[in-house]
């Protein structure tokens, strides 16, 4: 699993994260504390919020689709999430 830090404002509870992968016209569905939906090119993300973060976890990409495309709308996704670029997110993993 991945953290994904989250900016102030965005939400990091179950239900607020919930919410927001709704709003942002995604299906979702919930395995215990486990938040799942998909997105084109990868057919399970499991998202569990934790405090100030978000933890998440992929599964395998689907096999006709275009990798370039599926990591952009990736990003793009976790973007809408925590409020971080991808550029932004690298800068703060390597911050340390």
């Amino acid at each position: 699993m991945r953290d994904y830090p989250v900016k102030r404002g965005f939400p990091t509870d179950y239900e607020g994260v919930k919410a927001k992968i709704s709003q942002l016209g995604y299906e979702v569905k919930t395995e215990g504390d486990l938040i799942i939906t998909s997105i084109p090119g990868i057919s399970r993300i499991e998202i569990k919020p934790d405090k100030k973060k978000l933890l998440v976890n992929t599964g395998d990409y689907d096999s006709g689709a275009d990798k370039l495309s599926v990591i952009k709308e990736y990003n793009d996704f976790i973007e809408k999430l925590t409020g971080y670029s991808a550029k932004e997110r690298k800068k703060l993993m390597t911050k340390d």
